[in-house]
């Protein structure tokens, strides 16, 4: 379908729905029991449990699984799509994918990752995005990057239809991509998200290395050992995560860690997908030379430390390491990096990790 054709009223009660935090607990039940279609909706609605043991069972399941994580999400920035329209196919799959060393949790995803894969495009081009819904419920395709009619163009998709996004991508910088099927907070809470990165027509400045990063939570109904974990929608609506990650898998990058060259300008397009959390996006032994915040790239901020990006939005973080040396990168609300948010920078030549 192209995004002319209309279906408003259904995305309208998405966007307009009151919030589910002000639901009483007996109106909350019945919109998932009647929304959610073949997911069975009572593994949401059982007693949530707490995630306060979560980080140290992170941590044995580490030392169970040799200590080392999971092969990493790439996070190298690819190249731009070249031609005067960027053309990718988004299909959602329903996969069941590791978390954390033998934790596995039954997710949605884009393309079957989570997160989705990282749309590389250039300030001016034309975008074309079509989507397919191959799962087992309705879902959507929102893009911040996208100046749009969001009623159609961000409208739901039923089970094994498919439509077209179509759009000129006019503002540069990082933009999260999610599914905004109501509840929204649950569809991302899946796995339901990704990023796209615009470089902007007048070039930044050049880097050596470039990376992107997406954080997001994991709120888990069950351990997911035994059996995979489904979502626990009650951690969600209290904003209580098991796991925090940056690329969707706990501490990937402290022994998988990223590599910069002594006195190279290294560059972290960082997106939020949340649902819920803000990022204080800081990196050890060193200051960002820039910081370039959501879509503005003529005004920067300097010889800053620490940032903060809100769930929905994305920054440019430019930095130089001096020395060779372990360095590392966190989420530096430290809760939250205990819980996989962080990962490990060498240097030059230099080896080790780095955790907090």
């Amino acid at each position: 379908m192209d995004i002319g054709a209309s279906e408003p009223e259904r995305l309208d009660r998405a966007v307009h729905r009151p919030p589910a935090l002000q639901l009483p607990a007996k109106s909350r039940r019945s919109m998932l029991l009647g929304g959610l279609g073949a997911l069975s909706a009572g593994a949401l609605l059982r007693p949530a449990r707490s995630s306060a043991a979560a980080p140290d069972r992170l941590r044995r399941l580490e030392r169970a699984h040799g200590g080392r994580s999971l092969a990493p999400f790439p996070a190298h920035l690819p190249a731009p799509v070249g031609g005067t329209v960027a053309r990718f196919e988004i299909t959602v799959e329903d996969r069941t994918v590791e978390i954390a060393p033998g934790v596995r949790f039954r997710a949605w995803t884009f393309n079957g990752t989570v997160p989705g894969p990282v749309l590389h495009v250039r300030q001016g081009q034309r975008v074309e995005i079509t989507f397919h819904n191959r799962g087992n419920m309705a879902h959507s395709f929102d893009l911040h990057a996208a100046r749009v009619a969001a009623g159609t163009a961000f409208r739901d998709i039923p089970p094994g239809k498919s439509m077209t996004l179509s759009f000129t991508a006019h503002d540069p910088g990082v933009y999260v991509y999610h599914c905004v099927t109501s509840p929204a907070v649950m569809h991302i809470a899946m796995g339901m998200y990704g990023a796209m990165v615009v470089s902007p027509s007048k070039p930044l400045p050049h880097a050596d290395r470039q990376f992107v990063l997406v954080g997001s939570e994991w709120y888990l109904y069950g351990s997911g050992q035994d059996k995979a974990a489904d979502v626990d929608f009650d951690k969600a609506l209290d904003m209580r995560p098991d796991i925090v990650t940056f690329n969707g898998v706990a501490n990937q990058y402290v022994d998988h860690a990223l590599h910069v060259a002594p006195g190279k300008l290294a560059r972290f397009y960082v997106g939020n997908a949340g649902p819920n959390l803000a990022i204080p996006f800081h990196v050890v032994g060193t200051v960002f030379e820039r910081v370039y915040l959501d879509g503005d790239v003529t005004t920067w901020l300097s010889g800053v430390q620490t940032t903060s990006v809100a769930p929905g939005a994305g920054a440019i973080f430019d930095v130089r390491f001096e020395q060779p040396g372990a360095n590392g990168f966190v989420n530096h609300a430290f809760a939250n990096a205990h819980k996989g948010a962080q990962g490990t920078i060498l240097v030059g030549d230099a080896t080790g990790r780095m955790t907090h």
